[in-house]
């Protein structure tokens, strides 16, 4: 059973997944009993959900970018993600702007990779971020709405580029640090300090902070909680 407890709730939580849709909720129970039945019955009713949907219609290329933008905005797609899809239209309309995603194959991906690369349009790295967005819209298509689309073998057309890490030099987060409101100062010298994410960083609770243990507790990425140790520099921002 794909159950687990959160911090700070006394409740079991159903996490799985079933042809692709992810299901992610509290049982409201701290019985492990009652937590495996209802997550018996969720899962059969997201089954039948599924099964009564019945096969997906024809969605044409601009459609799917569409809903597929409407569907993930408030998760995850920051708005250069529309764009790229944007692009990614104006581009594959030159030749058939009604392109069903049933129809899409290696020949569609490859020939807006070799339009970008003749145009020169924002080089390797918008291509491959260009191909992510797209990657993930066709996905979706084929585990979410279901639609019969072809294997794509995406990793085939990413260009090579070079790293984009960068860092701070301790100067430079010093100038940071004395320019920032004091309030967001502290969140960034946390996050410095403890390499935490923003949304665990923002999300953290006094009652997840055990000085006598010399740690903090934070939910991490899939909801998982990981430990963050507190340096002596750690300890002085809280």
């Amino acid at each position: 059973m794909s159950l687990n407890k959160r911090p700070n709730s006394p409740f079991y939580y159903a996490d799985f997944t079933i042809k692709g849709e992810r299901v992610f909720r509290s049982t409201g129970t701290a019985s492990r009993r009652e937590a495996e039945a209802i997550e018996r019955q969720w899962k059969a009713a997201k089954r039948k959900e599924i099964e009564d949907r019945g096969p997906a219609g024809r969605l044409t290329l601009d459609d799917a970018f569409a809903k597929f933008w409407r569907e993930m905005r408030s998760e995850w797609a920051p708005t250069w993600q529309a764009e790229v899809a944007r692009y990614i239209k104006d581009i594959l309309a030159k030749t058939n702007p009604s392109f069903d995603i049933e129809t899409i194959t290696d020949n569609e991906v490859n020939a807006y990779v070799q339009a970008c690369a003749e145009s020169g349009a924002g080089g390797k790295y918008a291509i491959n971020r260009a191909l992510a967005v797209w990657r993930g819209m066709h996905n979706r298509a084929r585990k979410t709405w279901k639609h019969r689309v072809h294997e794509i073998d995406w990793t085939s057309f990413q260009r090579d580029e070079e790293k984009r890490l960068q860092f701070f030099t301790t100067d430079q987060i010093e100038i940071l640090l004395r320019n920032l409101p004091a309030r967001t100062g502290l969140l960034v010298e946390w996050s410095v300090y403890t390499g935490c994410r923003k949304t665990e960083t923002h999300n953290l609770k006094w009652s997840s902070v055990f000085f006598d243990r010399g740690y903090a507790e934070v939910i991490a990425k899939g909801g998982k909680t990981h430990k963050v140790w507190l340096t002596p520099q750690a300890l002085d921002v809280l």
